[in-house]
């Protein structure tokens, strides 16, 4: 080879420089002459021997500083694991950077090609070693590199080199900067995957589509065909085996058996809700498969044992049965329920907002609107199961003649424990191991002294003579922890008014580092990293404080979110019961304060999702969608707004630095022309300024987050510093304090702090022994649920006390109280866990055993239906229990109360669920429970209560007659006239 400026020759090997040429020109072949050292290699430039030889090469180049070889070996080493660089992209850009004579520019290219190649692979790991390498080829030698340039090159191709090596400076720096975007974009690809592939997912039951078949008549002829099932969550377990059953147009069919037999689940596959694994459904002769989801479902009328209303109007409820329905037809409908007459004595009548899920109505209250809108519709097939159950006495007789009225020329499927409910029916259907044992009517049933024979003896036994040979069903109870006094309810007012939003506040910056003080190591380390990284660029500190800084600050605030979040949801759990009522509490604001999304539409979409069934069984699929697109429209433009203008924003201040950065260098250039400052100086102040801009414009670019991040704080901090209104005594020292069981009521009063206006408890007194079990009766509303929810505290009254073992339960920690009582409620709630956890979950203060499990299982007569399942005690119960039915749900939470072996026993209705036979098995078990124990039943069922020690009939708020049930029956009061109505229902 020949010098570029003096022709003389130099060894071809690259490493000897000819002895006749100057020594200008030798510095220049010796500053270049690395350039010529790859030559050889292009051929092979794409293999692994490209790399040794590279590697050897580069070793022994005695041109060559320790940086150098350091710089363009660790590039050789990270290219060994990005096979996928094509060999074509590879040599392209080497030649390229050959061409320019810089090492570090080569080295910057090999960087860039390689962080390019980890970032799609989606790897932060790679991501940090290409930053590695850009910064080793780059930022390390660009001082010595640049003066070397300067000192040597032409001006032509010094400029040329300044051109080349600012830009691809620069590029290199953005693919650093945005190695993090990617990881957001791997997050996110992650997460549409899922969602394109629900949205993707064809549904086999689509009731939202226009396919099927749409009779112009019905006649309601039904037919089952070898019906085989099971649900998909159990496909081990079989509900159905081979059913057959025929129901003739305009027939009331009503099907018993014991808990799981597959009662409710005919009632869901005639809804379309599942198909049936085996067999078909047919609907006047036509396979239901065949027909409009949505059709279908429009022709039946369901009223579910648990009604469910939405957080809307009474009338919007009721309308849900129907959409076209005008006001007259709502309050036909209302009437036939028995329902118009305590909505019209609300103050908005029908337009009274009933709460999320109904919670501002009592149970049998929300069960009428249920029954409403079931018949607003006007259906030709009617679906009840224990539609009655919720009722108390007098409301019962009432809707059930209503009801019968309303079956008449429809096909009517009952679903009953209560044999009194079918015992007219046309056709009574006996089921057992999914399938039908026997058919016929009563009279004929009980001639064959089988399966029904034995259901009806049962009930017979377990009633007392006085009560009529079929007793009438036994009632869940009226009264939810909000339920509302009938006689009294034109109080009702605000309570249904939705509160004004309260203005939110803004967190002061120094509330959010008060409680981020446990990361403040993590904070320092980042802030001295970052002081380094600010004030030591031409050193590696640069490399490290950038990523200790990254690492640091996100970790504290990792810590600082999880903190926040536990202690939000720490102080949720800690408020008062009255906290939750308010309008501003709901589900969906909860968990938006702790997922940070739109309470609004998180709480529609909580509402529709939660409530499938009955949304499904309504056919209101597209106006819940039609109500969530509404509710994210408004939030999709602002939010479209917004991305405009941050983009415009974020833009600008990510160009800042570069501005700043061509200004500069303009300058400097003048400044070095005119002599006044060296290149040196020059290209270190351009450094720190571009460093300095690039921190102002990551700032300017994340300022709306920080606003939005102190208005957040503002909100959490407000309900962190909020301390609930009932709250442990400050000087309570007795933890270990257990009750002999002695309860008493004292002239207490109270009101829901939501209804302040209505007065529930006007005076109350009453006195519980240890020991004793008194019942507590009267119409809905009265406060029979209230004095449970007094004892329990979850709230206080306005006045008076109540007292265990004379200590005011105020002075008492909640949990020494609360570990003392044991509760089983009218509507069992069960978590999504497995049966062993939902039950060891009645005791939290200590880890229960699996024999006390099985044995609490075992008298709540569950443990054999949990044994036959696959996975036993570790089978999941699904959201809600779903996966169980009424009475398997009901006995699991029996069985939850019992685990903690309390001193005081509440009892809700306990065995409302049941069938015959395992109510008569778990009555016993909870007449065993009460010995030795105070107990405290809530009744509407007379018969369930007749063995009482106490019987307390509570009318408007206070104590109306007490006695034993033959007392209050020599008495002929309330309660005489209570036993005469269920008595005359014969």
């Amino acid at each position: 080879m020949t010098c570029a400026t003096c022709a003389t020759c130099i060894g071809s090997d690259g490493l000897s420089v000819g002895t006749n040429c100057a020594s200008k020109c030798s510095a220049r072949a010796s500053a270049f002459s690395w350039s010529e050292l790859a030559t050889p290699l292009r051929p092979t430039i794409g293999g692994l021997g490209a790399g040794i030889r590279i590697k050897f090469l580069v070793i022994c180049h005695r041109d060559l500083s320790c940086t150098h070889r350091l710089s363009i070996l660790s590039s050789q080493t990270l290219f060994r694991y990005s096979r996928t660089i094509s060999r074509t992209a590879w040599t392209f850009q080497l030649q390229l950077a050959l061409s320019t004579g810089s090492l570090d520019i080569c080295q910057a290219f090999l960087s860039r090609i390689f962080s390019r190649t980890c970032l799609r692979i989606e790897s932060r790991k790679e991501a940090c070693g290409a930053l590695l390498g850009r910064c080793l080829g780059v930022e390390a030698s660009s001082d010595p590199l640049m003066a070397e340039v300067m000192n040597s090159a032409p001006r032509s191709i010094s400029a040329a080199v300044r051109k080349v090596f600012f830009s691809v400076m620069m590029a290199s720096m953005n693919i650093g900067m945005s190695s993090p975007y990617f990881e957001t974009f791997s997050i996110s690809k992650g997460a549409a995957a899922k969602v394109f592939s629900l949205i993707d997912r064809i549904s086999p039951i689509n009731s939202m589509s226009p396919d099927g078949k749409h009779p112009s008549s019905i006649n309601g002829s039904i037919e089952f065909k070898n019906i085989h099932f099971k649900y998909p969550s159990r496909p081990d377990v079989k509900v159905l085996q081979g059913m057959n059953l025929t129901i003739n147009p305009g027939e009331t069919v009503a099907l018993v058996g014991s808990s799981g037999c597959g009662k409710s689940t005919c009632v869901q596959l005639i809804q379309r809700f599942y198909d049936p694994i085996h067999g078909s459904i047919s609907l006047d002769g036509e396979n239901i498969k065949n027909l409009n989801v949505a059709w279908l479902r429009s022709n039946i009328g369901v009223v579910g044992q648990e009604p469910i209303l939405f957080q809307t109007t009474i009338a919007e409820n009721i309308r849900f049965g129907n959409e076209q329905a005008s006001m007259d037809e709502i309050i036909h409908s209302a009437k036939e329920a028995n329902a118009h007459d305590f909505v019209s004595k609300l103050p908005q009548g029908y337009d009274t907002l009933v709460g999320e899920r109904g919670a501002q109505l009592s149970g049998g209250q929300k069960q009428r609107i249920a029954i409403a809108r079931a018949l607003v519709r006007n259906p030709h097939i009617l679906l009840l199961d224990e539609a009655t159950s919720a009722l108390d006495t007098s409301s019962e007789s009432k809707v059930q003649a209503a009801l019968d009225k309303a079956s008449t020329g429809r096909t009517t499927i009952i679903v009953a424990h209560r044999l009194s409910t079918i015992r007219q029916a046309d056709k009574i259907v006996a089921l057992s191991d999914g399938k039908v044992a026997e058919q016929g009517t009563h009279e004929q049933l009980m001639a064959l002294k089988g399966q029904y024979h034995d259901l009806v003896m049962a009930q017979v036994n377990s009633a007392n003579q006085d009560e009529p040979m079929v007793g009438r069903p036994r009632h869940l109870s009226m009264t939810s922890d909000k339920s509302v006094e009938e006689d009294d309810i034109r109080s009702i007012t605000k309570s249904f008014v939705p509160e004004e939003t309260e203005q939110e506040e803004k967190s002061s910056m120094m509330e959010v580092l008060r409680l981020n003080k446990q990361e403040w190591p993590y904070i320092m380390i980042g802030c001295i990293c970052s002081i380094i990284m600010g004030c030591a660029f031409p050193i590696f500190a640069v490399l490290f404080g950038e990523i200790l800084g990254i690492y640091t600050f996100t970790l504290a605030g990792e810590k600082l979110t999880m903190r926040l979040r536990k202690l939000l949801f720490q102080a949720m759990v800690h408020q008062e019961i009255a906290w939750f009522d308010e309008g501003n509490n709901n589900t969906g604001a909860l968990c938006a304060k702790l997922s940070g999304d739109t309470s609004s539409v998180q709480g529609l979409a909580v509402e529709a999702v939660g409530n499938i069934r009955t949304v499904a069984g309504l056919g209101r699929e597209k106006a819940f969608h039609d109500d969530y697109r509404k509710e994210l429209l408004p939030g999709l433009k602002l939010g479209l707004r917004n991305t405009h203008f941050r983009g415009i924003v974020f833009a600008i201040a990510r160009s800042i630095s570069f501005f700043a950065f061509a200004a500069c260098m303009y300058y400097g250039g003048q400044l070095v022309k005119d002599g006044d400052m060296p290149y040196a100086n020059v290209f270190k102040v351009a450094n720190a300024l571009i460093m300095g801009t690039t921190s102002i414009a990551n700032a300017i670019a994340f300022a709306p987050n920080f606003e939005k991040g102190l208005a957040a704080a503002g909100r959490i901090f407000k309900l962190l510093g909020r301390k609930p209104q009932i709250m442990d005594p400050t000087s309570y020292t007795m933890e270990k304090w257990v009750t002999s069981g002695n309860v008493e009521y004292s002239r207490v009063e109270f009101s829901y702090p939501t209804r302040e206006n209505t007065r529930v408890l006007r005076g109350l007194n009453l006195e519980v022994r240890q020991g004793q079990t008194v019942a507590l009766v009267g119409p809905s509303g009265c406060g029979k649920s209230t004095c449970i929810q007094l004892l329990e505290r979850f709230y206080d009254p306005i006045s008076g006390s109540v007292s265990l073992d004379d200590r005011d339960i105020s002075s008492l920690t909640m949990s020494s109280l609360r570990s003392q009582l044991g509760i089983v409620s009218q509507e069992p709630v069960l978590f999504d866990r497995t049966i062993a956890d939902n039950i060891a979950y009645g005791d939290n203060n200590r880890e229960v055993s699996m024999d006390e499990i099985i044995q609490a299982a075992k008298e709540a007569n569950i443990h054999t239906f949990i044994s036959s399942l696959p996975l036993g005690y570790e089978t999941r119960m699904g959201e809600k229990g779903a996966q169980l039915s009424g009475g398997q749900k009901q006995r699991v939470a029996i069985a939850r109360a019992l685990i903690r072996n309390p001193k005081i026993l509440l009892l809700d209705e306990a065995t409302s669920a049941l069938d015959t036979e395992s109510e008569k098995v778990v009555q016993e078990a909870l007449d065993k429970a009460k010995e030795g124990r105070t107990c405290i039943t809530i009744a509407h069922r007379l018969s369930t209560i007749q063995d009482a020690d106490v019987i307390c009939v509570i009318d408007k708020g206070v104590v109306s007659e007490l006695g034993t049930h033959n007392q209050l029956l020599s008495q002929r009061g309330i309660y005489y006239k209570l036993h005469r109505l269920q008595g005359g229902a014969r």
